[in-house]
């Protein structure tokens, strides 16, 4: 049987914005859903989640708003 690794850590140079922020949260040791929280508590948000920051990190549809970025980047630093 061959066995395909997860891929669990962050790409090492993050490229896109999606790839940017999951480096962050990886770095951080944040799940998704802690990023999730600290972003609804900074901005006063009930609309962050877990789900709409796996969007962002897969760089789907959505993408954060300047105040979302400004908030990944006071959680995490980067």
């Amino acid at each position: 049987m061959n066995r395909r690794h997860l891929r669990t850590v962050a790409v090492l140079d993050p490229q896109t914005l999606g790839e940017r922020i999951r480096f962050a949260r990886t770095e951080n040791n944040l799940t998704q859903e802690d990023l999730a929280a600290g972003i609804g508590k900074l901005t006063r948000s009930s609309k962050i989640n877990k789900s709409l920051v796996s969007i962002w990190e897969k760089d789907g549809v959505s993408s954060p708003t300047h105040a979302n970025l400004m908030a990944v980047q006071s959680i995490t630093g980067f």
